[in-house]
């Protein structure tokens, strides 16, 4: 090959790379298949998101728009904020139902779809999980894993939030808790030290009583006096990874109540 023609290749391999830059990587279907990207940072951020969740949005104590009153909310007209220097400033009271975390429920141990698809490192696949098989054994349980994340998707959009009045000082996106970390989420023995009042529910009338739970929530009430109970997705006891097989979405709906109730159990998921 002589030089002039050796240089033109060279040229043509690199306008052939950069093309491949411009267009961007791709991840294999394998990959995706692996650990997919859940695209959380794109337009998702605005269509995916139950804007009318947000109602009634409250100001200095009056309701706008439909939807229920969580008990204890403040129906204080004025409020006081604290600057960066701990200045007191007088404001008005506003209250609203906020996006402030995010749960993402996974079978395979670090996989993260909401961080692009990366593969967290130190997950063992020793605690891979499963959907259950459903067929009248022990298999009729799986087990996920889950990731809590700090997600004040207002401020992170810069809406209606000043940051100085947040309530829990979570700015931006941030991981908070890996179940992979927790050795109680795949154990319920240990998960039962953790939380001791399971024994006082772990009974068939305890149990039973969870039906008229979930006939109550199907009406859209809430029912404090029935803690042990996830509605028609079944018991939060044991605090654990483990949920009976009544299909994929009820599955990952109690998963991701025993993770919350789990941490709130332990005093890490205050003011929420």
């Amino acid at each position: 090959m002589s030089l002039s023609q050796n240089q033109i290749f060279r040229t043509l391999l690199g306008v052939a790379l950069f093309a491949v830059l411009l267009l961007g990587y791709q991840p294999s279907a394998e990959a995706n298949r692996t650990c997919p990207d859940a695209k959380l940072f794109s337009q998702k951020l605005i269509t995916d998101v139950c804007w009318s969740c947000l109602f009634p949005i409250r100001i200095m104590g009056a309701s706008l728009g439909g939807g229920n009153v969580p008990s204890g909310a403040s129906n204080q007209a004025l409020c006081l904020c604290h600057d960066n220097l701990g200045v007191p400033e007088p404001g008005m009271g506003v209250g609203y139902w906020e996006p402030a975390r995010l749960v993402e429920v996974v079978r395979q141990a670090g996989c993260a779809p909401s961080l692009m698809g990366t593969t967290l490192p130190g997950a063992s696949r020793r605690f891979q999980g499963t959907p259950g098989a459903g067929e009248d054994d022990i298999s009729d349980h799986g087990f996920y894993h889950y990731h809590y994340y700090a997600f004040p998707l207002l401020l992170m959009l810069d809406l209606f939030t000043p940051g100085g009045c947040m309530s829990d000082g979570m700015m931006d996106f941030d991981i908070m808790y890996l179940s992979e970390l927790d050795p109680t989420w795949n154990n319920d023995q240990l998960a039962f030290f953790t939380n001791p009042e399971a024994a006082a529910v772990a009974n068939l009338p305890a149990q039973s009583a969870c039906m008229i739970d979930a006939a109550y929530t199907a009406t859209g009430n809430v029912n404090n006096a029935m803690w042990w109970c996830a509605g028609a997705w079944g018991s939060l006891y044991p605090l654990s990874g483990k949920v009976p097989t009544t299909g994929f979405a009820n599955m990952t709906s109690l998963s991701s109540a025993k993770a919350i109730g789990a941490l709130h159990r332990r005093g890490l998921a205050q003011r929420t």
